[in-house]
């Protein structure tokens, strides 16, 4: 009662400089959605308004994806007597009012103004036109009794750009992975998404290639997934580098060579003719100058012989054949004579 009593004072203040032509209304549709001229629709039952009142009601039927709220400011600023926000298709707050002054006032002029949020237009359905972003729209209009009037307010959401770009020598795409858009270098490295949107994207990073750093609007988050709220054009820079796997050689393999001794696995030259036929011992069958000059029958086995491939250890074989008997005759040799020797020693004198 006390803001219909303001109401009211105001009206009987400026009663006779109410201006009778006002601005065009807003564009309007009736309560089923059906256009309708100068807001005029369909007058819902008033029982509240006094006798001595004039009466009518504004209701507020807010529509699109966008953001924003309507609003009268009849008695002051945002006097809250209509004050309906609208967030993403969902409306809140008091979208309908009645209004009611004094009779003798004749009619009533109501200031009304629709602002979007950040990131949308305010449009007007009946026409299809939008303002551009953010423009707010305001508007006075004049009430008379018993009016009961359904304005049409559009919100429509802006769009913000995402860039997608790859770089390096290496090969990898990038999908938006919630919302169809991005596929790149396939189809699209930019789409313009909804603003506020929030976009999943994820890199898919091929055989033999390697994701490394990232700047842009994904800086600082772990690869392959990073999130994106549009509320700005933005872009995001992957790098990817190709590597190559280098598989270590086998270590060679060492070998005597033929006709060689030495131990292989020292990695050392191994000196070769130093087989049997250079020890300086008599093999049978034998008569390489330098030898002991004592022949016997037998397979001669030379340097030229043990040097063939394969016939390696068939030498050595061979040379510790002869050696190892002929050291054992030399000390059978050795005790003999010794032996001989002290049994000589002993015996006395011939008379």
């Amino acid at each position: 009662m006390k803001m219909r009593q303001m109401l009211r004072t105001r009206v009987l203040a400026v009663a006779g400089l109410v201006v009778l032509s006002v601005a065009a209304p807003v564009p309007s549709l009736a309560a089923d959605g059906t256009p309708v001229v100068d807001g005029a629709g369909v007058a819902p039952a008033i029982s509240t308004c006094p006798a001595i009142d004039s009466c009518a009601t504004i209701t507020i039927l807010s529509n699109g994806d966008g953001s924003g709220e309507t609003y009268t400011d009849t008695a002051g600023p945002k006097d809250g007597l209509i004050d309906c926000v609208y967030t993403y298709g969902t409306p809140s707050g008091s979208c309908s009012y009645e209004f009611s002054w004094l009779k003798s006032s004749g009619t009533l002029t109501v200031h009304l103004d629709s602002a979007p949020a950040m990131g949308s237009y305010l449009c007007y359905p009946s026409t299809g036109q939008c303002l551009q972003e953010g423009y707010s729209s305001p508007e006075q209009f004049v009430l008379s009794n018993g009016d009961a009037r359904t304005f049409a307010i559009g919100y429509r959401r802006a769009s913000r750009i995402l860039s997608v770009s790859i770089q390096g020598d290496g090969t990898a795409s990038v999908t938006s992975t919630n919302i169809e858009g991005i596929d790149c270098p396939a189809t699209a490295c930019a789409f313009a998404f909804a603003y506020d949107e929030t976009v999943h994207l994820h890199i898919k990073v091929a055989a033999g290639s390697i994701a490394g750093a990232i700047s842009g609007a994904c800086e600082g988050q772990v690869i392959p997934d990073c999130t994106v709220t549009m509320t700005d054009n933005v872009s995001t820079v992957f790098e990817v580098q190709r590597f190559t796997l280098v598989t270590p050689s086998p270590r060679p393999s060492r070998s005597v060579p033929p006709g060689s001794t030495g131990d292989p696995s020292s990695g050392a030259p191994v000196a070769s003719g130093t087989g049997p036929a250079d020890s300086g011992l008599t093999v049978p069958g034998s008569t390489e100058p330098g030898q002991s000059g004592t022949t016997a029958p037998g397979p001669s086995v030379g340097a030229s012989q043990a040097s063939a491939p394969g016939q390696a250890s068939e030498a050595a074989s061979i040379g510790v054949g002869v050696v190892i008997p002929a050291i054992g005759g030399a000390v059978v040799a050795l005790l003999l004579v010794g032996f001989a020797w002290r049994v000589l020693r002993r015996r006395p004198p011939a008379a």
